[in-house]
């Protein structure tokens, strides 16, 4: 709430230039309706702590909108290179983790986690590893010397094999989908060799992963020791629980 009533010039001040996208008033709207349903009249401070989270993220985004673009690229830059590198000494066991990763207890890794990092939960870990690799992906191109590209390239291989690590798809989709949308911007031949050749870099390091670890293999062929041959499709069923929140709201 203090972060809130912190922000909230920013929103004015984007509200009196008219500085304001789609996808902002999209989120503002989406917080508002929060308060329309049955929930909201037993439990109005967790109502507001929900409404005050979704509405945060087009606030700092109004935020940064006022800060100059070189400063948010040398941001944007150093802090991807500083959560893909932070994850090494997590790694190799010289720090110990706040908390514990995904459970690998079901692929036949008794007593084992998933590489969790600085976070305190293994989705917020892939999350950020992936939008990191995303920062690290877009700064790839031709006005680069071979070097720093080279360098770039193999801090990706790191931040995508620690992302296998973590054992959460979610990373993997968010990483795969952002990539699309900076890829298929002005298509030209430059990037469709860029893209044969990611594809072929991602589809080349998960074949290795998943032969030299069979925990790795069965956790994103969705089985594991108790369930062999899976009847349904790959995933959480995020989709079907989205779909019945959207349908108990509209029926509250």
């Amino acid at each position: 709430v203090a972060i809130l009533i912190i922000t909230l010039p920013v929103l004015y001040e984007a509200l009196r230039r008219k500085r304001m996208e789609l996808f902002a008033v999209l989120y503002f709207l989406f917080a508002f309706k929060t308060f329309f349903s049955y929930t909201s009249l037993d439990y109005l401070m967790e109502t507001i702590i929900i409404a005050v989270k979704t509405i945060m993220f087009p606030l700092m985004y109004l935020f940064f909108m006022e800060v100059k673009s070189e400063t948010l690229l040398f941001i944007a830059k150093h802090y991807a290179l500083a959560i893909i590198l932070v994850f090494l000494p997590y790694h190799f066991g010289i720090l110990e983790p706040f908390a514990l990763g995904y459970n690998l207890d079901i692929y036949g890794l008794t007593g084992q986690y998933g590489l969790i990092g600085p976070f305190l939960s293994p989705h917020a870990a892939s999350i950020s590893l992936a939008f990191a690799m995303v920062v690290i992906s877009s700064l790839i191109n031709s006005e680069n010397s071979k070097m720093t590209n080279t360098f770039y390239v193999l801090i990706l291989l790191l931040g995508f094999y620690q992302l296998m690590l973590t054992y959460v798809r979610t990373g993997i989709a968010v990483y795969l989908a952002s990539l699309a949308f900076l890829y298929l911007q002005n298509l030209n031949m430059k990037k469709i060799l860029l893209i044969i050749m990611t594809i072929f870099v991602l589809v080349a390091g998960s074949i290795v992963l998943m032969e030299n670890s069979k925990a790795v293999k069965m956790r994103f062929e969705d089985k594991n020791r108790y369930v062999k041959n899976q009847d349904v499709g790959l995933g959480s069923g995020r989709l079907d629980y989205w779909k019945a929140a959207v349908v108990n709201w509209a029926n509250d």
